[in-house]
């Protein structure tokens, strides 16, 4: 059990925001982006190519919970892509990552 000033108990801490800060904030809604089957095809071909994703995926099939950096019991392989927390991991491809923040 942890006792007083152990660091587990001091990670817990949580600063709060005086509500005048935040309660007429605005908030803005991003749209989420479709592929094209053409860029969906992209996708998955980059991603088994991309040598981080494989060894992700390797790591995977193998039932390792993490990986240094990466937490990969958050990680998922599904329909050829790798899923981290709902969301694809991208491969590191220039053309791919430019298409998705345009």
């Amino acid at each position: 059990m942890p006792q007083e000033g152990d660091e587990m108990l001091t990670q817990k801490e949580r600063i709060l925001f005086p509500k005048e800060k935040y309660f007429n904030a605005n908030i803005h809604q991003m749209e989420t982006i479709r592929f094209e089957e053409k860029n969906d095809k992209e996708l998955q071909d980059e991603s088994a190519k991309d040598d981080e994703i494989q060894k992700m995926r390797k790591a995977l099939d193998e039932g390792s919970k993490e990986m240094k950096g990466i937490a990969l019991g958050l990680c998922q392989w599904k329909n050829g892509y790798l899923w981290h927390q709902g969301k694809i991991w991208v491969p590191n491809k220039e053309e791919i990552r430019v298409y998705l923040i345009r």
